[in-house]
């Protein structure tokens, strides 16, 4: 087995999630679609990676996904009558990302909407780590997405999660493990044979209920092995809270570097679908 993780592997599915409709629905609320259209069918768009509300303005997703961005999504393949579109106004992805070097890290983008989000009984505005915060090992904490739901499978159409427990980065950077491939400003969930994420679940968020009952949303799904659901290959998230500094100075204007051109914006349309 190939110990090189495949950059956007994790963009379609969640191997032994299950459908939204649990006890952890409200971890469910924080994921939204990222879709991809065309030239050859601009009509059409395809759910290509997930991504979370961090601000009504605001979409937080990985840097190796972006494209359209669908909100409260359920069901991809039924029209719902709940969705509406928003367009993208910059799109601004971590300096350092390099997507030559996955082991650097920083694969971390955040979308700036036209118009803003609001939240209502199917989307909700996701809460941010403390600044630093590192998970406990044994933590667990929720994935979701619509990823492919076996190694040779399809996406799901409607959303489903997982619950993941975190690794220690002194396990997860042993050898036999995912070693210098991962760092201290990565998150590593799961590894146990059963449950990951995969395909499709790329930029989506990995969410952790706190004591007084909020969900907060810690991860973003970065990268996993080839066959996404190996014994001692985790699902590897970004570190939310070691890009708290970045993400707040996008926010306040304090940053501009959008790493897009207008071509991209032509082939690859940005806009927002939200389900209300």
């Amino acid at each position: 087995m190939s110990r090189n993780p495949v950059v956007g592997r994790l963009a379609d599915r969640l191997l032994g999630g299950k459908e939204r409709n649990s006890i952890h629905f409200a971890s469910l609320l924080l994921q939204i679609s990222l879709q991809v259209t065309y030239d050859s069918n601009p009509t059409g768009f395809w759910h290509t990676c997930g991504g979370t509300i961090i601000h009504y303005l605001y979409v937080m997703t990985a840097a190796h996904c972006i494209y359209r961005v669908g909100f409260g999504e359920h069901d991809l393949s039924v029209d719902e009558g709940t969705e509406y579109y928003l367009d993208v106004e910059s799109i601004h992805v971590h300096p350092y990302w390099n997507p030559s070097s996955l082991a650097s890290g920083y694969d971390i983008a955040l979308l700036k909407l036209k118009d803003p989000v609001y939240d209502n009984s199917y989307v909700e505005i996701a809460i941010l780590p403390v600044e630093g915060q590192i998970l406990p090992s044994q933590s667990e904490c929720y994935i979701t997405g619509w990823g492919l739901t076996s190694p040779n499978g399809s996406g799901a159409t409607r959303l489903q999660q997982a619950g993941l427990s975190v690794v220690s980065y002194e396990i997860c950077s042993r050898p036999e493990w995912w070693g210098a491939t991962v760092n201290d400003r990565m998150i590593c969930a799961g590894g146990d044979g059963y449950s990951s994420g995969c395909q499709g679940d790329s930029g989506g968020p990995f969410a952790c209920k706190s004591n007084d009952g909020y969900w907060s949303v810690h991860g973003i799904v970065s990268f996993g092995p080839i066959y996404c659901n190996i014994y001692e290959k985790p699902t590897v998230f970004t570190r939310v809270s070691a890009y708290l500094d970045w993400i707040f100075q996008v926010r306040v204007g304090a940053i501009s570097n959008a790493r897009i051109t207008i071509s991209i914006i032509i082939i690859y349309p940005l806009r927002i679908n939200l389900t209300i």
